[in-house]
């Protein structure tokens, strides 16, 4: 079994998505982090707080949850709001 797991992101504003690979005990904050960073590095101004949206489940991610323990798996759809 794999400890990790291959994940959609899409950043709307952006126009553009990235495909993270994620440990299962990463937090989903490492997620973020590297979204960011991209957006960071196109040199665009971050103004507001963002969020992941985990699109098959339609809930909002909690930033402090383990990947293990939320409901992601591989191929999962998340879009960056």
């Amino acid at each position: 079994m794999d400890d990790r797991i291959l994940v959609e992101v899409y950043i709307p504003f952006v126009q553009t998505s990235l495909s993270i690979y994620l440990p299962l005990q990463a937090k989903l904050q490492d997620c973020m982090d590297v979204c960011i960073a991209y957006i960071e590095k196109k040199q665009i101004p971050i103004q507001k707080q963002f969020y992941l949206y985990h699109e098959n489940d339609q809930k909002i991610l909690a930033m402090d949850c383990c990947v293990a323990q939320s409901g992601l798996h591989t191929a999962s759809y998340i879009i960056l709001i």
